[in-house]
């Protein structure tokens, strides 16, 4: 499958693989709150869009 790959493409192609930087912060945590919140306040909307129509 890496056959006619240099080293190099295949140091970057391995370093994709590895885990990203920003779930080792506190970037993810902050962006998993984030989406929580957005989910439930569009559907928050969303029924309340329907119930008072």
């Amino acid at each position: 499958m890496l056959v006619g790959l240099t080293g190099a493409s295949t140091a970057l192609l391995a370093g994709c693989v590895a885990i990203p930087a920003a779930s080792l912060g506190p970037a993810f945590p902050a962006l998993l709150a984030y989406q929580i919140f957005f989910g439930l306040s569009a559907t928050v909307r969303a029924i309340s869009m329907t119930t008072t129509q």
